[in-house]
């Protein structure tokens, strides 16, 4: 919100790096799931790969909006 609100010019390179910031993200959940799978319920897993798959989709639509 803050790189919405005070930058108006140039605004590609923070994108990026919050697209990257959310990539890292899925690669952490995805480690922690699989680190915890034994401890996790079907219910906690299903959660956690839908958070991965919104966030993904978040990521490609903003690395989209930077190749633009």
């Amino acid at each position: 919100m803050t790189c919405f609100l005070l930058i108006k010019n140039n605004w590609q390179p923070f994108l990026k790096i919050i697209s990257i910031a959310n990539l890292l993200y899925c690669c952490l959940t995805i480690g922690i799931v699989v680190y915890y799978y034994h401890t996790l319920t079907i219910l906690g897993v299903a959660y956690f790969l839908v958070e991965i798959v919104i966030v993904f989709g978040l990521v490609f639509v903003e690395l989209k909006t930077v190749s633009k």
